[in-house]
């Protein structure tokens, strides 16, 4: 349900819902996204939530007024939400379930690289 919302390098089995051709890949380095960053994977979440226009104008509206970067999304939770106004449980659920797989994710990906430097 949430290809395409995590970086290809380290989204594990999910597929990325956006051609590689048209679009560029997001670092893996969620804490460093700024707004830019914020704004395309949260495009990636509403294309694959099922999202319309105004779910998705509204939801970057949102992020932009908050100043939402890559640091936030790794601690963002249904009250960060609706403190936000994003609050709408379609909206909501896509959103905490596209976080928690970008925390799983980057959690995987540390342990991965802690690995391969022990390894040198």
């Amino acid at each position: 349900k949430l290809e395409g919302v995590v970086p290809r390098d380290i989204a594990g089995g999910l597929r990325a819902s956006l051609s590689k051709s048209r679009h560029r890949r997001l670092s893996w380095n969620v804490a460093e996204w700024g707004e830019a960053q914020v704004a395309e994977w949260a495009g990636r979440v509403a294309s694959s939530g099922g999202w319309n226009d105004n779910e998705l104008a509204s939801c970057l509206a949102k992020l932009s007024k908050f100043a939402v970067g890559g640091e936030h999304l790794l601690s963002l939770d249904r009250e960060d939400l609706r403190d936000m106004g994003l609050g709408k449980a379609p909206v909501s659920r896509t959103l905490l379930s596209a976080c928690r797989v970008l925390r799983r994710e980057r959690a995987a990906w540390a342990l991965q690289a802690d690995a391969a430097a022990g390894m040198r």
